[in-house]
Protein backbone atom coordinates (compact mmCIF):
# COMPACT_ATOMS: atom_id res chain seq x y z
CA UNK A 1 0.00 0.00 0.00
CA UNK A 2 1.24 3.37 -1.10
CA UNK A 3 2.56 6.05 1.40
CA UNK A 4 -1.05 8.21 0.22
CA UNK A 5 -3.10 5.70 0.48
CA UNK A 6 -2.23 4.26 3.80
CA UNK A 7 -2.11 8.24 5.28
CA UNK A 8 -5.80 8.43 3.34
CA UNK A 9 -6.90 5.20 5.21
CA UNK A 10 -5.90 6.08 8.58
CA UNK A 11 -7.55 9.86 7.96
CA UNK A 12 -10.34 7.43 7.30
CA UNK A 13 -10.34 5.20 9.93
CA UNK A 14 -10.43 8.26 12.14
CA UNK A 15 -13.55 9.85 10.95
CA UNK A 16 -15.38 6.25 11.16
CA UNK A 17 -14.24 5.86 14.58
CA UNK A 18 -15.86 9.44 15.55
CA UNK A 19 -18.70 8.68 13.92
CA UNK A 20 -20.00 6.46 16.27
CA UNK A 21 -20.87 9.58 18.76
CA UNK A 22 -23.71 10.38 15.10
CA UNK A 23 -27.02 11.00 16.65
CA UNK A 24 -29.22 8.00 14.46
CA UNK A 25 -31.53 10.40 11.73
CA UNK A 26 -34.12 8.17 12.68
CA UNK A 27 -34.60 4.50 13.61
CA UNK A 28 -34.92 3.54 9.79
CA UNK A 29 -31.75 5.12 9.11
CA UNK A 30 -29.38 4.04 12.45
CA UNK A 31 -25.93 4.87 11.83
CA UNK A 32 -23.58 2.40 10.45
CA UNK A 33 -20.26 4.18 10.22
CA UNK A 34 -18.41 2.18 8.04
CA UNK A 35 -21.32 2.74 5.43
CA UNK A 36 -20.56 5.38 2.85
CA UNK A 37 -22.94 6.59 -0.22
CA UNK A 38 -22.28 7.58 -3.91
CA UNK A 39 -24.36 10.40 -5.31
CA UNK A 40 -25.63 7.48 -7.69
CA UNK A 41 -27.22 5.87 -4.38
CA UNK A 42 -24.96 3.29 -3.86
CA UNK A 43 -23.50 2.49 -0.22
CA UNK A 44 -20.40 1.04 0.72
CA UNK A 45 -19.07 -0.84 3.68
CA UNK A 46 -15.53 -1.50 3.77
CA UNK A 47 -13.92 -3.84 6.49
CA UNK A 48 -10.20 -3.06 6.11
CA UNK A 49 -9.60 -5.80 3.38
CA UNK A 50 -12.88 -5.73 0.93
CA UNK A 51 -15.79 -3.34 -0.05
CA UNK A 52 -19.54 -4.67 0.01
CA UNK A 53 -21.53 -2.76 -2.67
CA UNK A 54 -25.55 -2.41 -2.31
CA UNK A 55 -28.28 -0.30 -3.29
CA UNK A 56 -29.14 2.39 -0.87
CA UNK A 57 -32.29 2.14 0.97
CA UNK A 58 -33.37 5.41 -0.69
CA UNK A 59 -33.03 4.09 -4.09
CA UNK A 60 -34.86 0.93 -3.34
CA UNK A 61 -37.79 2.71 -1.74
CA UNK A 62 -37.86 5.17 -5.16
CA UNK A 63 -37.80 2.00 -7.31
CA UNK A 64 -41.03 0.27 -5.25
CA UNK A 65 -41.32 -3.82 -5.86
CA UNK A 66 -38.31 -4.80 -7.31
CA UNK A 67 -38.89 -8.02 -9.68
CA UNK A 68 -35.09 -8.47 -11.56
CA UNK A 69 -31.35 -8.10 -11.37
CA UNK A 70 -29.32 -8.33 -14.30
CA UNK A 71 -26.37 -8.45 -13.22
CA UNK A 72 -23.07 -7.54 -15.92
CA UNK A 73 -20.15 -9.39 -14.61
CA UNK A 74 -18.66 -12.22 -13.24
CA UNK A 75 -15.94 -12.32 -10.23
CA UNK A 76 -12.52 -11.98 -11.33
CA UNK A 77 -13.78 -8.96 -13.05
CA UNK A 78 -11.76 -5.98 -12.62
CA UNK A 79 -14.17 -2.95 -12.67
CA UNK A 80 -13.58 0.98 -13.08
CA UNK A 81 -15.49 3.45 -10.75
CA UNK A 82 -18.62 4.57 -12.06
CA UNK A 83 -18.80 1.03 -14.07
CA UNK A 84 -22.12 0.36 -14.99
CA UNK A 85 -22.59 -3.23 -13.29
CA UNK A 86 -26.05 -4.35 -13.28
CA UNK A 87 -29.89 -3.49 -14.23
CA UNK A 88 -32.48 -3.44 -11.60
CA UNK A 89 -36.09 -3.39 -13.12
CA UNK A 90 -39.24 -2.88 -10.47
CA UNK A 91 -42.86 -1.93 -10.83
CA UNK A 92 -41.77 1.68 -11.32
CA UNK A 93 -38.30 1.77 -13.28
CA UNK A 94 -35.37 -0.19 -14.71
CA UNK A 95 -32.33 1.63 -13.33
CA UNK A 96 -28.85 0.58 -14.32
CA UNK A 97 -26.31 0.45 -11.07
CA UNK A 98 -22.51 1.90 -11.08
CA UNK A 99 -19.79 0.97 -9.33
CA UNK A 100 -18.71 4.50 -6.36
CA UNK A 101 -15.25 2.50 -5.92
CA UNK A 102 -12.81 0.61 -8.35
CA UNK A 103 -11.91 -3.28 -7.51
CA UNK A 104 -11.98 -7.12 -8.28
CA UNK A 105 -15.13 -8.19 -8.21
CA UNK A 106 -14.65 -11.41 -5.49
CA UNK A 107 -18.30 -12.54 -4.83
CA UNK A 108 -21.62 -11.95 -6.06
CA UNK A 109 -24.42 -12.34 -3.24
CA UNK A 110 -26.42 -15.40 -5.21
CA UNK A 111 -29.39 -15.00 -2.80
CA UNK A 112 -29.92 -11.33 -3.96
CA UNK A 113 -30.35 -12.75 -8.03
CA UNK A 114 -32.56 -15.67 -7.40
CA UNK A 115 -34.76 -13.34 -4.72
CA UNK A 116 -34.51 -9.33 -6.18
CA UNK A 117 -37.22 -8.83 -3.36
CA UNK A 118 -34.49 -8.96 -0.87
CA UNK A 119 -33.04 -5.46 -2.29
CA UNK A 120 -36.76 -3.43 -1.26
CA UNK A 121 -36.31 -5.49 2.06
CA UNK A 122 -32.85 -5.17 3.56
CA UNK A 123 -30.83 -3.39 1.05
CA UNK A 124 -28.58 -1.57 3.43
CA UNK A 125 -28.02 -5.46 5.13
CA UNK A 126 -28.10 -8.57 3.79
CA UNK A 127 -29.33 -7.38 0.25
CA UNK A 128 -25.78 -6.49 -0.77
CA UNK A 129 -24.75 -7.39 -4.00
CA UNK A 130 -21.31 -7.21 -4.89
CA UNK A 131 -18.44 -8.14 -2.80
CA UNK A 132 -15.26 -6.61 -4.00
CA UNK A 133 -11.55 -5.97 -3.17
CA UNK A 134 -10.88 -2.21 -4.00
CA UNK A 135 -7.94 -0.75 -6.18
CA UNK A 136 -8.19 2.67 -5.24
CA UNK A 137 -8.88 3.52 -1.65
CA UNK A 138 -8.78 6.86 -2.34
CA UNK A 139 -12.00 6.92 -4.10
CA UNK A 140 -13.60 6.44 -0.78
CA UNK A 141 -13.08 10.07 0.20
CA UNK A 142 -15.80 11.19 -2.47
CA UNK A 143 -18.30 9.41 -0.79
CA UNK A 144 -21.00 10.81 1.61
CA UNK A 145 -21.73 9.57 5.52
CA UNK A 146 -25.38 8.59 6.29
CA UNK A 147 -26.58 12.17 7.61
CA UNK A 148 -24.62 13.96 4.13
CA UNK A 149 -26.37 11.66 1.74
CA UNK A 150 -29.77 11.95 3.64
CA UNK A 151 -29.34 15.65 3.03
CA UNK A 152 -28.11 15.18 0.06
CA UNK A 153 -31.48 13.25 -1.69
CA UNK A 154 -33.46 15.78 0.61
CA UNK A 155 -34.84 13.69 3.51
CA UNK A 156 -35.55 9.88 3.90
CA UNK A 157 -37.92 8.63 1.56
CA UNK A 158 -41.10 6.48 3.43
Amino acid sequence: MSRRVSLVWKQLRALLASATTWAPLSSALAEDPTVLYSAEHMWTRYDGEYILVGISSHLSCMLGKITLIELGVSEGDNLGENFEFAVVESDKAATELSLPVAGRLVDVNDAVLEAPHLLRDDPEGSAWILQMLPTDLEQIEKLFRKDAYVQYVGGVCE
